[in-house]
Parts: C-alpha cells; sequence; structure tokens
C-alpha cells in the first residue's frame, strides 16, 4: 500500500470512546417456513455486507501513514541514533508525586516523560492483566507542568503491542495524562514497515474504556511533529480505546 500523508492540527479538544462488539445467531432448522428462510436469508445478507464493511475500515486503519501537525518542517530529530528511553537520555523516576488522584506523578521535564515511555516499554509499570493484555498504571494519574521539547531523540510511544524487534508485548497505557494545558513539541518517530513500527504517536497504545474505568489524555498540545509508522499511526495515540479531551 502507498505511504499517505495528511496535516493535522495542532490541539486535540474532543471526547472520543471506541469499543468492540459481536453478535450471534441461531441457524434455522429444516423444518422452518418459507417466509423464515426469506427473513433469514436477508438476516444474512445484512450480516454479510456488515463484515465487508468491517474489513474495509479496519484495512484503513492499518495503512501505512506518515502524520505531520501543522507548520513542521524537520522530519528527524536532532541526533536520530537513539531514542529517549535509552539509558542516560531518560529520566530515573517522575518529577514528584505518589501517583494518587490527589498527588499525581509530575512530568517537570523532557527526562520524565522519558521516564514513563521508558517504564511502558519494558514492562516495569504497575500492572493488572485482562484477556486483552497487561494494563499499566490503571487508577494512577500523570500532570504535566511545562511545555516540553522532544527534538533531540526519536520518540517512543507510551504503550505498545509489540517492542522494537516486532514481538509481541500488548504493554498498553490504561492511566490518567493531564497535560496541563503545557505544549509537547517536536515529536519524531522513525519509518519502518513490520510491526515494529506499529501504533505510533505520542501515546501508542491506550487501552481502557468501561462503566466503572476508563484511560484519560487530556490538556495537551502537540505541536511541530513528524510521525511515521507502518499502522495505526496518530499523532496523539496510534491506538486508543480511551477518552480524549
Amino acid at each position: 500500500m502507498s505511504r499517505k500523508r495528511r496535516v493535522f492540527t495542532t490541539r486535540y479538544a474532543t471526547n472520543c470512546s471506541f469499543g468492540e462488539g459481536g453478535e450471534s445467531f441461531n441457524c434455522p432448522s429444516k423444518s422452518m417456513t418459507s417466509k423464515k428462510m426469506v427473513l433469514g436469508g436477508i438476516l444474512a445478507f445484512f450480516i454479510a455486507l456488515f463484515g465487508i464493511m468491517f474489513a474495509f475500515v479496519f484495512s484503513v486503519s492499518e495503512s501505512k501513514q506518515t502524520l505531520l501537525t501543522s507548520n513542521q518542517a524537520a522530519t528527524a530529530p536532532t541526533d536520530p541514533t537513539g531514542f529517549w528511553t535509552d539509558a542516560g537520555r531518560r529520566g530515573e523516576s517522575f518529577g514528584g508525586g505518589s501517583g494518587s488522584a490527589q498527588d499525581p506523578y509530575l512530568i517537570t521535564c523532557e527526562e520524565d516523560l522519558a521516564y514513563l515511555s521508558y517504564m511502558m516499554y519494558s514492562g516495569n509499570a504497575p500492572k493488572t492483566s485482562s484477556m486483552f493484555g497487561s494494563h499499566y498504571y490503571e487508577n494512577y494519574y500523570f500532570k504535566q507542568t511545562a511545555d516540553l521539547d522532544l527534538s533531540a531523540y526519536y520518540w517512543q510511544p507510551i504503550g505498545i503491542k509489540y517492542d522494537r524487534t516486532g514481538s509481541s508485548k500488548n504493554y498498553c497505557f490504561s492511566g490518567n495524562y493531564d497535560g496541563g494545558g503545557f505544549t509537547i513539541s517536536d515529536v519524531f518517530t522513525p519509518a519502518g514497515s513490520t510491526n515494529a513500527f506499529s501504533n505510533q504517536g505520542l501515546f501508542g497504545y491506550v487501552y481502557l474504556y468501561s462503566s466503572t474505568a476508563k484511560a484519560t489524555i487530556k490538556n495537551i498540545n502537540l505541536t511541530n511533529s513528524y510521525i511515521q509508522g507502518y499502522s495505526n499511526v496518530g499523532a496523539l495515540v496510534g491506538y486508543g480505546i480511551c477518552e480524549i479531551s
């Protein structure tokens, strides 16, 4: 498939949620009447049509993409030899807080955000498990307290379905991130044509949305960024079942 290019605005102010569902039906018996057989045929037709539409939508979401925020000129970080999560580049803790709603973890600088990314990528963050994989930082809270410039190195999205070798991980971010109205600028992700480059964005894989709990991302201004990837590529979130505002 060909690479697509689209221009995105730099501020997100929408609430969105996504979910998965399905349905089942009983096969008709041989003794059913002609009328029931006709109705069954119509039902089967619409179910097949729905399946075709779903397959089409899914195939579009899996296409290769390159996304830019507005007025972005640079296409790579200052030092393209590594990632913010590498040793010596990331922080070794958050800027403060305990992670509760009343005392959130503080993201005070680029190294703090890189530490969050590293904890997700390494699988060392607090987690709960479900049939969909491992949920990290569920019921934990983060608060950004300053503008962040990520232009120095490539960015490792927060939350992964695959690691950089293409191995399946399913480490989804399930916490609550409040950008505080501050800006995150110059986010760069590398290009590739394998699963290792899937789910690209500031956040790569975010999953938690139910009647009792949900992951939230809010109050972030994202600017001057160049996001590349193989599939599920987004400026703010590559793949998300969450609330964004």
